[in-house]
């Protein structure tokens, strides 16, 4: 599975631990890493994010209804995603995104649900996505999700 991030996701991965992106191995565009890499105070952390994230190629949008609400850099992110429908997983905070990819029939998960299933899924120990989510929760500006994550964690062993 190839998991495909925004902007967002990254900058707040690079915020909460830069290596856990050398664990997840994220795909994105050069536009996107870009994107974040702006967003990064700390060139440390922005070179090592931009080390961890492989780059796709990215397909032009078209222009049609679907990307109208989105910026330009989302819109070719979301048709580079379409163009991967079935190998790809959308990694965004992004609400307006979200819902275009759910449009397309895009898989899509938030930071939180992500973190979420790595654990989950054996890619990470329970305690290490738990602090990922506790770090996140400082400055993730939809709590809720982030509390919904680590009660669904409570029942997973070590």
């Amino acid at each position: 599975m190839l998991y495909v991030a925004d902007a967002t996701f990254l900058t707040f991965m690079a915020e909460i631990d830069v290596q856990a992106l050398g664990i997840v191995r994220p795909a994105s565009i050069q536009a996107v890493l870009d994107e974040a890499r702006h967003n990064l105070k700390d060139e440390i952390k922005s070179v090592r994010m931009a080390e961890c994230v492989a780059i796709l190629e990215s397909k032009a949008a078209k222009t049609d209804s679907a990307f109208r609400n989105l910026s330009p850099v989302d819109a070719s992110l979301l048709e580079t995603c379409t163009q991967r429908k079935r190998e790809c997983v959308l990694v965004t905070d992004d609400g307006l995104l979200m819902a275009a990819a759910r449009n397309r029939h895009i898989a899509v998960l938030s930071t939180p649900a992500f973190i979420e299933f790595l654990a989950k899924k054996d890619v990470v120990e329970r305690r290490t996505a738990v602090a990922w989510l506790e770090k996140l929760s400082v400055t993730y500006p939809r709590t809720k999700k982030v509390e919904t994550a680590l009660k669904n964690l409570e029942g997973i062993k070590s």
